[in-house]
């Protein structure tokens, strides 16, 4: 059966059409993302700006013209953080349904939480150890607690990239204070983690594709480190690695990162604060391991 699915994430509309069959994902069809960010410019008062705006219409404009075209009359489009926050969020969905005659749901974090989970939960083999997943938006960050494939504890946190850009990476490169800062606050907004963290000591942490796939990237750029698959859609990384690379785009530029290949330009400006999270979080909870799985929410809508 062809399914189609557009993810409306904080920084990146993504379209996958997709054949599944039996609870599998036989071929990935089409896989697009246009970089919109939605949040720019008004993420942290609760409102899409008027450019991020139109930049969201474009995107499913095009996405619209290419289901027409693949004959695809059913879509699930789902809003994430940005548009559930925003007080126009309502305004922008009913302009894509009058425009493009598509019907947009609005997700609670659990259920973004759920989403993430079973579309993560396709790439690990069936012996994987009780994990922390950990997925990276612009709006909000997922942590999902598991084992055996059950989920123990999940929570959605609007601690996303694009808000902690926007409130903590004000100089270039960001500054010691900055950082210490940042830190702080996650100590702060992140309490409930360390609550079920506590409760289910798990010491392997899960990313979910984005800012993890850049990790992968990144490593070959930078520590010329290639990362082989360990399991089809899995890999894992060194932690000593990571904290080196995390290391390097602390310390960068802008204009540094703009050159390293394989960051994708919509990921240049939000690469430092997505680092720094995954720091926090493997520091903090004393995690050994780290992997990336390719799948994110977008795979676990497909496989719904």
């Amino acid at each position: 059966m062809r399914k189609a699915v557009i993810d409306l994430g904080t920084n990146t509309f993504h379209l996958v059409v997709a054949e599944v069959h039996d609870e599998h994902i036989s071929e990935i069809v089409h896989r697009e993302q246009i970089a919109v960010k939605l949040g720019e410019g008004g993420i942290n008062q609760g409102r899409i700006a008027e450019a991020a705006y139109e930049r969201g219409l474009n995107a499913l404009a095009r996405f619209k013209t290419k289901l027409d075209e693949m004959g695809l009359g059913k879509c699930r489009c789902l809003a994430t953080s940005a548009i559930r926050s925003a007080a126009n969020g309502s305004e922008f969905m009913a302009e894509v349904k009058s425009r493009y005659g598509l019907e947009i749901e609005i997700i609670s974090g659990d259920q973004e939480a759920e989403y993430i989970q079973k579309g993560v939960d396709a790439t690990l083999p069936l012996d994987f150890p009780a994990h922390l997943v950990m997925d990276i938006g612009g709006g909000s960050v997922e942590f999902i607690i598991v084992d055996a494939g059950e989920i123990l504890w999940k929570q959605s946190f609007d601690v996303g990239c694009a808000r902690l850009l926007e409130k903590f990476h004000q100089h270039d490169p960001i500054t010691d204070a900055e950082v210490n800062s940042l830190f702080d606050y996650l100590d702060d907004q992140l309490k409930p983690l360390h609550e079920a963290m506590q409760l289910h000591q798990v010491t392997c942490l899960v990313g979910s594709a984005g800012s993890f796939e850049s990790l992968l990237e990144l490593m070959d750029d930078q520590l010329d480190i290639r990362i082989p698959e360990s399991h089809p859609g899995l890999y894992e990384l060194d932690p000593d690695d990571f904290f080196e690379l995390s290391d390097i785009l602390t310390a960068s530029t802008l204009e540094e990162r703009l050159a390293m290949k394989g960051l994708a330009d919509y990921r240049v400006e939000m690469m430092v604060v997505a680092s720094l999270l995954i720091d926090y979080v493997m520091e903090t909870f004393l995690l050994e391991s780290i992997f990336c799985s390719m799948n994110s929410l977008k795979e676990g809508v497909l496989l719904s």
